[in-house]
């Protein structure tokens, strides 16, 4: 199912882009 793929990949690019701009440890995320 690509469309499932896009979203998940949509959603990872956006966590990515969170912990960028939030300039935090992946520890404090976790958290």
């Amino acid at each position: 199912m690509e469309n499932k793929d896009d979203l998940i990949t949509q959603l990872n690019n956006q966590l990515k882009a969170s912990i960028l701009s939030s300039q935090l440890p992946p520890e404090e995320i976790l958290h």
